[in-house]
Parts: C-alpha cells; structure tokens; sequence
C-alpha cells in the first residue's frame, strides 16, 4: 500500500485500539502527512512505505532544519512519529527493514517551566475579555489541566458534592481524579448559575457557538497576556506549570504531583525538581 494508506491505518486503527488521546492522535496524523508531502513531491510520485529508505529520513531531517528552520525539539518530535510508524510497518509486516532504526534523535536541552504568580495570574485574568476565557485560566491555574482536558470537560465531569474534577482519556488515554480548591468551587459555580451561555451542550466550558476548542483558550490567552502587559510568552501551559511550581514550592511530593498532571512517570515530574537557583528564590518570594 502506499505510504498514505499504511500511515493513515496506524493512526485510525493503531492508536486509537491503544487508548492514544485525541490530542495525541491528531499529532501523529499531521507530522505523518508532512512527511508524505516531502516525499511525494521529492520524488514526484505517490510514495510507498517500502521505499523509503534511511537517505529519505535524513534528507527530511535536512529540510526541516536548514529549509524550514525547525527548532531541534520540533525536528525530535516529527522523527518521533516516523520511528512509532516504521516500527509498527515491520510488526505488520509491511516492511522488513525499518529505516528508522538507525536515525540518532536529537538531543534536545530541557527547559525550565515558566510560571507565574498567584498576582500574576489574577492580573492576566483580570485582562481577559469574557467571564468564560476569566473562569478558564484561574481553572488552568488551580488544577493544571492541560488545554485539550479542560475544552473536553463535561458537566457531569465536576462533582461538587465531593469536590473534585474527573480527567477522563487524558495523556495516555488514562482518566484521573483532581481535586477542587475551594477557590475555585466558587469561580466554577458562578460562572455556571450567572455566565454560562450556551445550555445545548454538556460541554462545561461554552460560547454562543457551542464548546470551546484549544486553539480559542490559547488565542484568548496570548490576548489576555498582551493586554496585562506580560513581555514573556503566556500559554495555557505556562498555568499548568504555574500550577505544579507553586505545588513544589509549598512542599508537595513529585509522586503527589504527578499524579495530579497525569504524568506516565515522575521522570517527566523531575524538571520541577531543578530549577535554577534564581527560579527557587522568585518562587519562595512568590508565596
């Protein structure tokens, strides 16, 4: 089959029989379409997945760094969806040998997260234009939801008798259980009983229009920053590391928090664990 076809069935059937979140699902279908793109109009045919050879990956890696300027995380993360590919090609025997295999990923150097405040995330929701986008970023900041758990939160997902929110198909298709901060109990029923528009959806968070989708909450945000006068980068993930930091800080185990981030190892929970000396003092004058 072609190289369209056999990547199309291991993102329609493969990860979606794996439990893969949505999020996840529609990240491997677009790096594995950009690649098909590049070799189809490389070699001025249709591809097929026998035939792509190690020389192919690389000249793709090429292109990407020098033609399309990509970052090395980027880069990292398209080699990452071809080598899940060309690995699941030779379980199914469509190929025998996988080009893949011997491709180096790139070392990619971690980042400290950037966070904010409790004063900085009241100023950025003070800026944001609707009382919706203002209940979002405090529920981002007080539960550290990421983006695509929040736009697919249910109302029958917050329990307010027991006063937690119930994470369902998160990362790694796995639910968890995050518990309420009084806080934001009040913001959430406010906003249900006084702001909520829109009544046909079971969506918990809506516009007229229906629900919300990630691309809105990270648009309204970025607006919010730039209004509230942040020079840095804001993003709905930068709450969510909000969140974690300001955990850490105040004591609470790695184990603790990663549980609440869903993270599948408290590997991925470490970085909150090294921040730089002048982090750690910024945090501790923060609380």
């Amino acid at each position: 089959m072609t190289l369209r076809k056999d990547s199309a069935r291991f993102v329609e059937e493969y990860l979606v029989w794996s439990g893969r979140s949505r999020a996840t699902i529609d990240g491997y279908r677009k790096d594995l379409r950009y690649f098909a793109d590049y070799i189809e109009k490389k070699k001025n045919c249709q591809a097929f997945t026998d035939e792509i050879t190690e020389a192919d990956l690389e000249g793709y890696l090429h292109y990407l760094k020098v033609e399309k300027g990509c970052s090395q995380r980027t880069i990292s993360r398209y080699l990452g969806s071809l080598k899940s590919f060309f690995k699941y090609a030779v379980r199914q025997k469509v190929i025998t040998h996988n080009p893949a295999e011997g491709i180096i990923t790139p070392k990619v150097p971690k980042r400290l997260p950037v966070f904010l405040s409790k004063d900085e995330v009241s100023r950025l929701a003070s800026a944001a234009r609707s009382r919706t986008i203002k209940t979002i970023i405090w529920t981002l900041y007080l539960t550290g939801l990421r983006n695509s758990e929040l736009c697919s939160l249910r109302l029958d997902d917050v329990d307010f008798g027991r006063n937690i929110i119930t994470v369902r198909q998160g990362k790694g298709g796995k639910d968890r259980i995050v518990p309420l901060n009084p806080r934001l109990v009040v913001r959430l029923k406010d906003y249900l009983e006084n702001h909520r528009v829109h009544r046909g959806t079971e969506i918990f968070f809506s516009t007229r229009s229906g629900g919300i989708t990630p691309a809105y909450v990270s648009q309204c945000i970025r607006e919010a920053a730039r209004r509230a006068g942040f020079k840095q980068s804001i993003s709905a993930h930068t709450l969510r590391h909000s969140f974690a930091t300001a955990l850490y800080q105040k004591g609470v185990g790695l184990l603790e928090i990663s549980a609440l981030l869903g993270h599948g190892s408290v590997n991925t929970t470490q970085i909150y664990a090294h921040l730089g000396n002048n982090q750690l003092q910024r945090a501790v004058q923060l609380l």
